[in-house]
């Protein structure tokens, strides 16, 4: 260990007698730091900030580590200060996030636990990442292909000497094939093809280099693409797009025979992601003329974070259809030439049933984005789904559109952030149907004061198919097995009655070794409850909290001290036994047991004053 540390401390340990001791300086050592110290490290706990677009997990990960730098110095942060600080270190962006978690806590009447909303939020940078996230390998992929095509024709070939007829350096002047040079009309066929080559490619750069300064400088997002033609077309139909690999939409109620799909994600022209979560078959009745054609799109991708429809030019190439473009139209003809559509060019788009409208009024349709459920559920924090979906129906949230189509699904989160059980049957629905068949039993305990037997517990048998109850008084819990074996014989002696089944829970005084062997021997079947499942001896359970509530009436009742109350469970067990119940029609156990109906007529209350006549008092005694 000295050897080990430092050797301002190696010197402070030799003094040491024993490892533990060392240790133990260590660890004083270490965790003795300055008020100033501490105070440096609040302030840069409380001053971290996550900036927009940055690492979320390495942010999240710092903080945390801070925090229990701090715990382990004796300067701990408690939860709330803490869950305040990931508030104020987080982007404007997660604003809502944060609005509607606090939210949820403000109405459960519960605080915030800073490990739920560092989950919350890297699960909400995930989703970010894969929803909105540049793809690397498509930018690599551009600036390859705009690199070489600047590149393209300023290869050096290494001569430096000029031609002194077309002043070129490809070549000397006396192999000079343009006009006055030596071999003027003498250029061979192969160089023919590459001067056309070579003018066809410089017009074609020409035109790729417009294309894609207008490509990469109006497209951004679906959104504002789609806020653009929105308030110039009232009711786009779909586009024509010849760089879609196949249709897409993101129009669920428009699709027939769908079909649900694992989220796969789409490139789209600017580098940016969307998935596709489903397919599906989508109708459509397309302007001809005077006339409408009505034509099926067959495996039509759907992903609700487009737009608008988009109707790919390579799909119907593949299905024997044919484009041709010209003067403002596209005109798409079947395959034995019939005329599907004449599809017009408006603002660059050819858009299908599309309609000018250059007067109306602009509508925020950038300020909306299309969820579908279960987006809607993550993005608001993982709230009740039934609470998501009327709160945006009703207008109570604003800014989100709702995917009809969409279907609640499993949330992993969910399940293992809030785990609650199903809730038991009222009734039981395997009842036994003779007495003794099965028989359930419970401890109760320990009473605050023993009983004038010094009992302190009861153990109760309750008999499923009567109801019919015993109660047995303990002053330990070892004393179970006595008790039941007491009860036991009661039945087979009095009644003929074996106990087939008896259930319980896994108290220590019911499963032990002698209980168990005994059970065995007998040939009585053992039912225990799951763990923490009380509900499945409810019966006992039950009788425990009436009898106790039963006596302690009868005891403050009657005024008699509180140590009698062992036997005012004993007669609350009395009444009970003869008294209704509907779990047998409104019957009474006694009925149930012996066939006939109890008499009550000489019962008297609990506690009643009585005179007792004394055989040896004196013949002047009272």
């Amino acid at each position: 260990m000295l050897t080990t540390v430092l050797p301002r401390l190696s010197t402070m340990l030799q003094a040491n007698t024993s490892a533990a001791q060392m240790w133990q300086q260590i660890v004083s050592d270490a965790m003795k730091k300055s008020r100033v110290h501490q105070v440096d490290m609040h302030r840069c706990l409380q001053e971290l900030r996550c900036p927009e677009g940055g690492d979320m997990c390495a942010h999240l990960n710092a903080m945390t580590d801070l925090c229990t730098e701090l715990e382990g110095i004796s300067a701990p942060v408690n939860d709330e200060d803490f869950t305040t600080m990931i508030h104020v270190s987080l982007p404007l962006s997660y604003r809502p996030l944060l609005q509607s978690v606090l939210h949820a806590a403000d109405m459960n009447e519960k605080a915030v636990d800073p490990n739920y909303l560092i989950r919350i939020v890297l699960e909400e940078n995930h989703q970010r990442q894969i929803t909105h996230g540049l793809s690397k390998s498509g930018q690599a992929a551009f600036q390859t292909n705009k690199n070489r095509r600047r590149g393209k024709g300023n290869k050096s070939s290494g001569q430096t000497k000029l031609c002194d007829n077309c002043k070129r350096t490809n070549h000397n002047t006396e192999d000079c094939f343009a006009k006055g040079g030596p071999k003027e009309g003498q250029r061979p066929p192969w160089a023919k093809n590459k001067q056309t080559e070579a003018n066809a490619a410089a017009t074609k750069g020409k035109k790729e280099e417009m294309d894609e300064w207008v490509a990469f400088t109006c497209t951004s997002t679906p959104t504002e693409v789609a806020a653009k033609a929105t308030h110039q077309c009232s009711h786009v139909t779909a586009f024509l797009d010849s760089g879609a690999t196949t249709h897409f939409t993101p129009l669920r109620e428009k699709l027939i025979n769908f079909r649900n799909t694992s989220p796969r994600p789409v490139t789209a022209a600017d580098g940016g992601e969307f998935n596709g979560v489903g397919c599906g078959d989508m109708p459509l009745e397309v302007l001809n003329g005077s006339s409408t054609t009505k034509l099926l799109l067959k495996n039509v991708i759907y992903s609700p974070k487009l737009a608008f429809t988009l109707i790919s030019i390579g799909r119907l190439d593949d299905s024997g259809c044919t484009a041709t473009f010209g003067q403002g139209h596209c005109t798409i003809r079947h395959s034995d030439g019939r005329e599907l559509a004449r599809v017009k060019k408006i603002n660059g788009l050819y858009q299908l049933n599309g309609t000018m409208h250059k007067h109306e009024p602009l509508h925020a349709h950038a300020a909306t984005q299309r969820l579908s459920l279960m987006e809607a559920h993550r993005t608001l924090g993982h709230i009740n789904v039934e609470t998501v979906k009327q709160a945006i129906k009703t207008g109570k949230i604003t800014g989100i559109t709702l995917d009809e189509g969409s279907e609640p699904e499993f949330c992993e989160a969910c399940a293992q952030a809030k785990p609650h059980r199903h809730p038991f049957p009222d009734q039981a629905q395997n009842r036994a149907q003779k007495f003794g068949d099965r028989i359930h039993t419970d401890l109760w305990g320990p009473a605050t004061v023993e009983s004038i037997f010094r009992s302190r517990y009861t153990i109760d048998f309750v008999d499923c198919a009567t109801r019919w109850t015993h109660v047995a008084f303990l002053r330990h819990k070892n004393e179970a097995f006595q008790a039941y074996l007491d009860y036991e014989k009661r039945l087979e002696t009095q009644d003929g009655v074996k106990i087939k089944i008896l259930r319980s829970d896994r108290g220590r005084e019911f499963l032990n070794d002698r209980f168990s062997q005994h059970l065995a021997d007998k040939g009585t079947i053992r039912e225990l409850t799951v763990h923490d499942t009380h509900e499945q001896v409810g019966v006992a359970e039950r009788w425990n909290r009436t009898k106790a509530e039963l006596a302690h009436a009868m005891l403050i009742d009657s005024k008699l001290p509180r140590f009698l109350w062992a036997e005012a469970m004993n007669h609350a067990a009395w009444i009970k036994n003869r008294s209704p119940t509907c779990t047998l029609n409104n019957s009474t156990p006694y009925e149930a047991r012996y066939g006939k109906k109890p008499d009550m007529s000489r019962v008297v209350p609990f506690g009643m004053h009585a005179w007792v006549k004394i055989p040896d008092a004196g013949k002047l005694e009272p």
